[in-house]
């Protein structure tokens, strides 16, 4: 499903090799968490794997499609349908409520979806406990309200690959959200998740890269 081969990436400013040949596969089905110190290059290995910033060398393939090698317009398509992300920070429009936020970045030109959309988000809202904040503000929520919202955003159009990347203040408590929030979805996919060393492993991990 998505691999990654011989990933290099090194920032010049600070002279630093943050990942040299790296290789990295991701099956589908298949949940996995990739653990290290603060500065190991966990955060720049998944903006990487997700199509977000370009490495100096090697490929990255998801579904045997070179992400770097694809027009803005088939990546954009890319990130929209095959590829959930949910970030480290909570990050939303603020000038818009929750439940736009969530749906706002799928809308096209089809308005038939619009209101299907609106509905499937609601329902995902319901279903993770802050189904009664729809029409709320993000500063009107908790951490961990926003971040539930984040991930009902990465899931809304069944994306083949979800990934995660949880702070560590917020992790025990919206881990516990995944489950029921993957159980939204019909079909296998496969899910990776960034995390610091030393935080407890979900049972539901089954490979971990150190």
């Amino acid at each position: 499903m998505l691999l990654a081969e011989n990933i290099s990436k090194r920032y010049r400013n600070n002279r630093r090799t943050v990942l040299d040949q790296v290789d990295f596969k991701l099956e589908e089905g298949e949940f996995c968490a990739v653990m290290g110190e603060s500065g190991s290059g966990k955060s720049t290995l998944l903006a990487v794997l997700s199509g977000i910033l370009r490495p100096d060398s090697g490929k990255v393939l998801l579904d045997d499609a070179d992400l770097y090698a694809l027009s803005d317009k088939d990546l954009s398509y890319i990130h929209q349908r095959k590829i959930g992300y949910v970030p480290q920070a909570n990050i939303f429009l603020k000038q818009y409520t929750i439940l736009d936020n969530i749906v706002l970045p799928y809308l096209s030109e089809k308005k038939d979806t619009e209101s299907e959309l609106y509905d499937k988000a609601k329902e995902h809202l319901e279903k993770l406990g802050i189904g009664d904040l729809w029409d709320r503000y993000p500063y009107e929520l908790s951490g961990g309200e926003q971040k539930r919202a984040c991930l009902i955003r990465a899931l809304l159009m069944q994306p083949k690959i979800v990934k995660l990347h949880w702070c560590r203040s917020m992790w025990k408590a919206i881990l516990q959200k995944v489950h029921p929030a993957i159980s939204l979805r019909s079909s296998v996919f496969a899910a990776l998740i960034v995390q610091g060393n030393g935080w407890s492993i979900h049972p539901s991990i089954v490979r971990t890269i150190v």
